[in-house]
């Protein structure tokens, strides 16, 4: 039997079709040996490397997409600096001295994602 590596790219809310994608692969029974991915397509694969099928990713965006405060407040404390900082011109550099609270962050979205906590 050949074997399939997945690459997913990103490109925003259109990178949630990568959803599709794996509900596609789970449909006819392809499991990929290896995921790679790319801003969403990373967040995608990972999960789906995690072990989540396409039918619970899809379940959960949709479950983020109805909760609307749940999802700006995650937006709010994964971005780097204040609000203030964006309305003053003050914008910096995002990276520096920020990154090991941002990859915390991106962590914790992550776990929550793969276990189905909120």
């Amino acid at each position: 039997m050949k074997s399939v590596a997945l690459a997913l790219g990103g490109g925003g809310a259109r990178g949630l079709a990568h959803i599709v994608v794996a509900e596609a692969l789970d449909e006819i029974g392809v499991k990929p040996v290896a995921i790679a991915g790319t801003s969403i397509g990373a967040i995608i694969g990972a999960g789906y490397a995690a072990g989540m099928t396409g039918r619970e990713m899809r379940r959960y965006a949709i479950q983020m997409a109805h909760n609307r405060t749940e999802v700006m407040r995650r937006m709010m404390r994964a971005r780097a600096g204040k609000l203030r900082d964006i309305f003053g011109g003050g914008l910096g550099s995002p990276c520096v001295g920020d990154l090991d609270r941002r990859q915390r962050d991106a962590a914790e979205v992550l776990q929550h994602l793969v276990s189905g906590r909120r």
